[in-house]
């Protein structure tokens, strides 16, 4: 009977080891996706941009307008809860401020990063060909 329990145990715990490998290997291959997916779109949106002054300032006044909205709701947040009393909710509004500010760095950041990739034009195609290729390589070696 003991030997039986044994047995039953090991090959779940295999079942179970082979299931997970398999769910990893499934959530790498979409991770290696979404990121090539999100470097042709960069790609392509920097060639957009190269190509079209109009389309340049496009993308250059949405992310003019996303950070000054970004910027009016971490000023505005503490008026909202003031009516709100007790610790926790001090602490929420620190922590939402702190939130916001991160995607506010976070966004000026990425629009750096795009125009000097757009200064570097060649060298930064050159990086998201080679991105490509490596991203590329580890889906196939799955």
């Amino acid at each position: 009977m003991e030997d039986l329990k044994s047995l039953a145990i090991g090959i779940l715990g295999g079942l179970m080891v082979l299931g997970i490998a398999k769910a990893y290997v499934s959530y790498r291959n979409r991770s290696i996706c979404s990121e090539i997916r999100n470097i042709e779109l960069e790609r392509d949106h920097l060639e957009a941009m190269k190509k079209s002054s109009v389309e340049m300032n496009r993308s250059s006044f949405k992310a003019l307008f996303f950070l000054l909205m970004l910027i009016g709701i971490a000023n505005i947040l503490p008026t909202l809860t003031s009516r709100i009393e007790g610790e926790l909710a001090k602490d929420l509004t620190y922590f939402i401020k702190l939130v916001v500010w991160g995607v506010f760095t976070a966004l000026c950041y990425t629009c750096w990063k795009r125009y000097t990739n757009l200064k570097n034009y060649k060298s930064a195609l050159e990086e998201f060909e080679k991105k490509l290729e490596k991203l590329n390589n580890k889906l196939q070696g799955s």
